[in-house]
């Protein structure tokens, strides 16, 4: 029987001495140290992920925006104008017509049996604007 007590007796006072505490003090320590710094690494991945999630949200919304916008102007005349316009496009055998002083050629015409200009009624005015004098 004194045997088994020595066994036991022995693994005691190792478990009583004052540097296995200290070891098992560092070891925790390294533990808990560990595994905050991966809470920590987990806390940034998550916010990481969060806006990598919000970008491809907004991502989204900018396509269907553009799908909207690209279903709006999609249209063959639509293309041609703006390219005419900020491109400068035209189709062989056209010119270009510039006029100045923001009036059209035939401002010399709209006036109607010595009438000036203002003094026409609106609708007359529109009139000599599209079909020229009547």
């Amino acid at each position: 029987m004194r045997k088994n007590n020595r066994k036991n007796s022995g693994w005691k006072d190792v478990f009583n001495k004052p540097w296995f505490l200290g070891i098992n003090l560092v070891i925790l320590g390294f533990v808990g140290w560990s595994y905050l710094r991966e809470v920590s690494h987990g806390n940034d991945i998550a916010s990481q992920l969060n806006d990598l999630k919000r970008q491809a949200d907004e991502t989204d919304a900018k396509n269907c925006d553009f799908e909207t916008l690209l279903n709006k102007v999609g249209t063959k005349s639509f293309v041609e104008r703006e390219a005419r316009l900020t491109l400068g496009y035209q189709k062989p055998g056209e010119q270009e017509i510039y006029l100045t002083n923001g009036q059209s050629p035939d401002a010399s015409s709209s006036a109607v049996s010595g009438q000036s200009n203002s003094d026409l009624s609106n609708p007359q005015k529109w009139w000599n604007y599209f079909f020229g004098a009547p």
